[in-house]
């Protein structure tokens, strides 16, 4: 009855409170998703607020309830092209990527990130990258690159300049630092 419910008026929070305890009480997380999914995409008149909502709740079951990673993450991307500075999906997609050791992925989303930001932030983001290439994946190459994009927004960041004197000494590239 609380999926008919639901059905009818998505954006009715008790109900989606009562369709998800019978969720978790039933173990029926797969129905929860079928009916989010069947509301997202038939339910022509919900709000996008309401869309980004839904779409929250369904990764955190796929993430949280039933752990497959993958399908939350492309959740969380479908949140982000929806709003692109929601925390929410932007915290779980670094999270996500951590937990699953996706590097490669991690730096694109910082570098993306970087690209749609604001100075103060960017420099956050392009830190973020800087480190995954220059501690984790060990490429100095991209490392170089990441921190000298980090020297063109703050060109007083110490530990970009250290780590670029470290790293382009391991490549021999001392004229670069003029």
């Amino acid at each position: 009855i609380y999926t008919e419910l639901f059905e009818m008026s998505p954006s009715d929070r008790d109900i989606r409170l009562n369709l998800s305890r019978l969720a978790a009480s039933t173990g029926q997380w797969e129905q929860l998703l079928e009916t989010y999914d069947s509301t997202i995409n038939e339910n022509f008149d919900l709000a996008n607020a309401q869309r980004v909502d839904l779409l929250l709740e369904k990764a955190e079951v796929l993430e949280e309830r039933l752990e497959q990673l993958d399908d939350a993450t492309e959740v969380y991307d479908e949140v982000l092209l929806e709003e692109p500075d929601n925390q929410q999906a932007l915290e779980a997609m670094e999270r996500l990527l951590t937990r699953k050791e996706d590097w490669e992925r991690l730096a694109d989303f910082y570098r993306d990130r970087a690209g749609k930001s604001d100075t103060e932030d960017r420099v956050y983001w392009l830190e973020r990258e800087a480190t995954i290439y220059d501690d984790v994946l060990q490429d100095i190459d991209r490392s170089i690159e990441s921190y000298f994009r980090l020297l063109e927004e703050n060109d007083q960041n110490r530990g970009a300049v250290e780590a670029l004197v470290r790293l382009l000494g391991h490549r021999n590239r001392w004229h670069d630092l003029a």
